[in-house]
């Protein structure tokens, strides 16, 4: 596993989350469509599709306490509480990227609305997750059936926390190590104004020149200033 990492100051940070709103769309749609458009750059460069349009797909971590019926889980409670919830989407040889930025979020939110992510649970019977290998092979074949895609995931901003002056703390940062099928993870974070954005990705499966190519271009469309 290798990481590349990215860090927006405070100016560039306010810039680019005034035009999301600008935009009327979420700081993690425009990263879903950097990324998107950042795979289809890639594409182009190795001359495999140009010209072409593209259907890309790619895995939201959704927050899923705001889903749930009834708050049984309080938001400010430290621990993991994401689902992987994956979109499909065409993408052209031109696009505008906040036009794609809106469609990954329209479809995130029509997946999550019709219990996209909850689908799995409901209809799988309780003696076929066992907790053992025999279990974690059959997720293993069910995700590999599955859309394939990169990760992404913001976990928004973080409170900056307490410190004493002898030890203050410059900078915070969030990595997810790449999963089985999922060779290329983007996650970000906000801190003291600064936005983080990590990407982490198998060395085995991912050359490191495709991966900063590919960070290259999501950091040209996140300086909109």
């Amino acid at each position: 596993m290798d990481i590349i990492r990215l860090v927006l100051d405070e100016k560039q940070t306010e810039a680019l989350i005034q035009a999301c709103r600008s935009e009327k769309t979420t700081l993690h749609g425009f990263l879903c469509s950097s990324l998107l458009l950042a795979v289809r750059k890639e594409f182009d460069a190795a001359g495999d599709r140009d010209g072409k349009d593209i259907v890309l797909s790619v895995i939201s971590a959704v927050d899923m306490r705001r889903w749930l019926a009834k708050t049984i889980i309080p938001e400010n409670a430290p621990g993991l509480f994401a689902s992987l919830v994956p979109t499909t989407h065409r993408v052209k040889v031109f696009v505008n990227p906040w036009d794609l930025a809106c469609g990954v979020n329209k479809r995130l939110a029509a997946n999550l609305g019709r219990g996209a992510a909850h689908m799995l649970w409901k209809v799988l019977p309780s003696w076929w997750i066992t907790p053992d290998m025999n279990g974690a092979r059959r997720i293993l074949r069910l995700i590999s059936a599955g859309p394939k895609g990169p990760i992404v995931t913001n976990l928004g901003a973080i409170t900056p926390p307490q410190t004493v002056a002898e030890t203050p703390v410059r900078s915070l940062s969030f990595a997810i190590g790449p999963a089985v099928y999922f060779p290329l993870c983007v996650t970000a974070d906000s801190w003291a104004g600064k936005l983080f954005v990590n990407c982490t990705f198998d060395g085995a499966v991912i050359d490191r020149r495709l991966a900063e190519g590919i960070m290259a271009r999501i950091r040209q469309r996140l300086l909109v200033g």
